[in-house]
C-alpha cells in the first residue's frame, strides 16, 4: 500500500471508528430488548467479506470499496470485542452494563421501553386467553345450535306422528301436543279450546310461521280482520321476534303492507317467507291485471325466495311440511308464466311500426303491456302531447282503450320521436326515443303485406281463347321488391318479370304492365321474390 492509501485508510478511521465503536455502544445498551449486539456483528461479518472480495477482484472500484469496508469492519471489530466477553451473566443486562454502573443507569432511564415491552406482554397474554374463551363460546353457541336444530326437528316429527294418530291429547305438555289439539278443536267447532291450544304453544316462542297463517285465518273469522289485526299487534308489544312482526304485517291493509313489507325485508333480508309474500304483492291474485313493472318486481322476489329456499332458509319456518310444499309448488308456476318475460329482458319499450297510404304515413305504437295512456312528442315539439282514446272499454281494465298510433305526412322523412306511457298502476314508463324511416318502413310494411298475400302473388285469367298470368299483386308491393322469377308448368323460376321503379309519393298505385300470357294447356305456375334488403321467398306454386 502506497503512502496515498494509507493516508486515505487513516483519514476513514478517524471517522468510522468512532462511528462504530458507537454502534457498539447502543448495542449493547438495549441488549434487554434484543441481541442487537449478534445481529451487528453477523450484519456486519457479511458485509465485510463481500467487500473484500470486490476488492480484490474489483481493482477499479477500490477508492469506492474502501470506505463502505472500512466501516462495516469498524462495525464488525466493535461488536465482536462485545460478543467476546459476553457471558451468562452479562447476557440478560449487556457487557458494559453489567461492568460500568452509568451504563445501567443509562439503562434504568429507559426502563420505561422495558415497562412497555412487559405490559404488551401481558396483553398478549390475556388477548390470546381471550381468543381461545371466544373458541369455546363459539364451540358451545354451535353445539346450542345443533342441539336447537334437532329439537324443532323432533317437534316437527312429533307433531306429523301425531296427526296420523289422530284425537286430542289430554294434559298436553309439548309445543307439537298444543299445536295438534288447537286444529283439531278448530275442525270439532271447539272455538274456546282452540284459541287456549294456540296461544299455549305461541307462549314457547318458537320460529314457525304456518300455526300463525292459520290461527289468523282462525281470528279472521272470529274476530274480522281488524280484530286479528289487534290481537297480533298487542302480541308484538309483548314479543318483538321478526316472525311476529312479520306475521302482524300479513294483517294490514294494500297499500301499507306492501310499504311495511318491503322495509322489514330491508331489515330481514334472509328472511325468505317474506319474498314468498312480496311476489303476492304483484301477482295477478292481487293486482288483478298487472303492469310490466308488477311482473318484473314478481319475478324478482320469486327467484330471491328460490334462492333462499335452496340455501335451506325456508323450510326452517314451517312445522307442517304440506304447507311449504304448497308454496314451492305455486312459486314455480308463477315463475314459469314468468319465463317469457326472463327471457325478453324485461324491457318496456314500445316497437313501432308504419303504414303507408296514398295520403299519409299511419304510424303504430305496440307496447308488451297494456298501457293507460300514451304520449308521444316528435323532433322540435316542445312538449308531450297524448294520443286519447278510443270510444270503447277495456275489459281486462275497465278504462277506457288508448289510442296507439297517429299520423304522419306523406312526405315525412327520417324523424326521431319519443314516447311515453302510463301504466295500468299509474307509473309512468319512459320516455324512450324511437327513429321513423320511412323507407326502411315503406319496404317493411311491404314486405309484410306480400308475406301474408303469398296465394295472391299470380293469378290465372281467361280472356277470350287467351290465358293471362296477372302479377297484379307484386306489381303494388313493388317497393319492396328487387326481382320477381317465375316459371310456367316447373318449380323452377328462369323468367323474371319486369318492374317499374317505386314511387316514394305513390308507392302503392299500380304502373306498368301487370300480365303476361300464356299458353292454353298451362297449369300451374311458379314465382320467387327476392327482396331489396337482400333475402328471398321460397317458390310459390299458383294452380290454375
Amino acid at each position: 500500500m502506497n503512502e496515498a492509501a494509507r493516508q486515505h485508510v487513516s483519514k476513514y478511521l478517524a471517522y468510522f471508528g468512532p462511528i462504530g465503536a458507537l454502534g457498539g455502544f447502543v448495542s449493547d445498551v438495549i441488549q434487554p430488548l434484543a441481541p442487537l449486539s449478534a445481529y451487528v456483528f453477523w450484519v456486519s461479518l457479511a458485509a465485510s467479506m463481500g467487500l473484500i472480495v470486490g476488492w480484490l477482484v474489483l481493482q477499479a472500484l477500490r477508492p469506492r470499496l474502501l470506505p463502505p469496508l472500512l466501516l462495516a469492519t469498524s462495525f464488525l471489530v466493535f461488536s465482536g470485542a462485545l460478543l467476546l466477553f459476553q457471558t451468562k451473566e452479562t447476557e440478560a443486562k449487556g457487557v458494559l452494563a453489567t461492568n460500568f454502573a452509568f451504563v445501567a443507569e443509562l439503562q434504568q432511564t429507559l426502563g420505561v421501553v422495558q415497562k412497555d415491552v412487559a405490559e404488551i406482554k401481558e396483553t398478549t397474554r390475556k388477548t390470546a386467553e381471550a381468543v381461545s374463551r371466544v373458541e369455546d363460546n363459539t364451540k358451545s353457541i354451535a353445539q346450542s345450535n345443533k342441539q336447537i336444530a334437532t329439537s324443532l326437528e323432533a317437534i316437527k316429527d312429533g307433531f306429523a306422528g301425531l296427526n296420523k294418530s289422530g284425537g286430542i291429547i289430554q294434559n298436553a305438555q309439548k309445543p307439537e301436543e298444543h299445536y295438534h289439539n288447537a286444529r283439531l278443536y278448530e275442525q270439532n267447532g271447539d272455538f274456546g279450546n282452540a284459541r287456549r291450544s294456540y296461544n299455549a304453544f305461541f307462549a314457547f316462542k318458537l320460529n314457525f310461521l304456518d300455526p300463525h297463517l292459520r290461527y289468523q285465518a282462525f281470528l279472521k273469522v272470529q274476530e274480522g280482520r281488524a280484530g286479528a289485526r289487534e290481537i297480533y299487534g298487542a302480541m308484538y308489544e309483548q314479543d318483538r321476534r321478526p316472525l311476529i312482526d312479520f306475521a302482524r304485517i300479513l294483517l294490514v291493509d294494500p297499500p301499507q303492507r306492501l310499504d311495511l313489507l318491503k322495509s322489514f325485508l330491508a331489515a330481514n333480508p334472509e328472511f325468505a317467507p317474506g319474498y314468498y309474500e312480496l311476489s303476492q304483492e304483484y301477482s295477478a291474485a292481487r293486482k288483478g291485471t298487472q303492469s310490466l313493472g308488477d311482473k318484473q318486481a314478481e319475478l324478482q322476489a320469486l327467484e330471491r325466495f328460490k334462492a333462499l329456499d335452496a340455501q335451506g332458509k325456508l323450510v326452517r319456518y314451517f312445522m307442517d311440511q304440506t304447507a311449504v310444499a304448497a308454496w314451492l309448488d305455486d312459486a314455480d308456476k308463477r315463475l314459469k308464466s314468468l319465463a317469457l318475460l326472463k327471457q325478453s329482458g324485461g324491457g318496456a319499450a314500445p316497437a313501432l311500426s308504419a303504414m303507408r297510404s296514398n295520403t299519409d304515413w299511419m304510424i303504430t305504437l305496440t307496447f308488451r303491456e297494456i298501457p293507460k295512456e300514451v304520449f308521444y312528442k316528435l323532433e322540435g315539439d316542445d312538449s308531450f302531447r297524448s294520443l286519447g282514446f278510443m270510444e270503447y272499454v277495456n275489459p281486462g281494465t275497465g278504462l277506457k282503450t288508448p289510442k296507439t298510433f297517429f299520423n304522419l305526412r306523406p312526405t315525412a322523412g327520417k324523424t326521431m320521436m319519443e314516447v311515453k306511457y302510463t301504466d295500468i298502476g299509474d307509473e309512468t314508463r319512459g320516455p324512450y326515443t324511437l327513429v321513423f324511416d320511412p323507407a326502411a318502413e315503406l319496404l317493411s310494411s311491404h314486405k309484410k303485406v306480400l308475406d301474408q298475400t303469398k296465394n295472391g302473388w299470380l293469378q290465372f285469367a281467361a280472356n277470350g281463347d287467351k290465358v293471362l298470368l296477372h302479377f297484379s299483386q307484386l306489381v303494388s308491393g313493388r317497393c319492396a321488391i328487387d326481382k320477381v322469377a317465375y316459371g310456367i308448368d316447373t318449380d323452377a323460376t328462369p323468367s323474371t318479370f319486369p318492374l317499374e321503379p317505386c314511387d316514394p309519393k305513390n308507392p302503392n298505385v299500380v304502373k306498368g304492365r301487370t300480365y303476361i300470357e300464356v299458353p292454353a294447356q298451362t297449369r300451374y305456375a311458379s314465382v320467387r321474390v327476392t327482396y331489396k334488403d337482400g333475402t328471398r321467398s321460397e317458390t310459390v306454386r299458383i294452380e290454375r
